[in-house]
């Protein structure tokens, strides 16, 4: 098999590709209707919201306000909660915390990721899951890249002396 050292050299011309990305679509589209019509048919049992529990008759009549705030929340949570590696890793290489004072306060980063979930989102315990174990996992990585950074540096600053010291 020859290596392919440009675009027109390779075996299928774009067009081809153009071809097979508009048939890909064309089953996407198609896919997306069918699961739509399929939706629209179980509508009533799926809107998992309305009926009659202990002979009272129960309607789900959210307002658009009461919906686009819980939308809003749920985005605003989840978009700057997932910010935390790049603040922290921010914070290690400008020098104003250092990976070990991170690991000595892990008790309590934990506890105010577990709170801070739980004040965040709504009162049930699986939107508090879903957001406290990808960040407790954000912050745990972000130790890890810290370690990788300071052996890094720790490589790179030896390197330095050692040529420093031979010249």
């Amino acid at each position: 098999m020859a290596v392919i050292k440009d675009i027109d050299e390779s075996q299928a011309p774009l067009l081809d590709h153009l071809i097979e990305l508009r048939g890909r679509l064309v089953r996407c589209v198609l896919a997306l209707a069918l699961a739509f019509g399929l939706c629209l048919y179980f509508a009533d049992p799926i809107l998992g919201f309305e009926g009659t529990a202990g002979g009272m008759e129960i309607q789900a009549l959210p307002t658009a306000n009461e919906y686009l705030g819980l939308v809003m929340q749920f985005i605003l949570a989840f978009g700057m909660s997932f910010l935390l590696p790049v603040l922290l890793l921010l914070l290690h290489r400008a020098g104003l915390v250092t990976r070990d004072q991170l690991v000595s306060a892990r008790r309590y980063v934990i506890v105010l990721i577990v709170a801070l979930a739980a004040i965040i989102t709504p009162p049930d315990p699986g939107s508090q899951l879903l957001l406290a174990v990808p960040l407790l996992l954000l912050f745990e990585g972000s130790l890890v890249l810290m370690r990788l950074t300071d052996r890094r540096r720790l490589t790179d600053s030896d390197g330095a002396d050692e040529a420093q010291s031979a010249s």
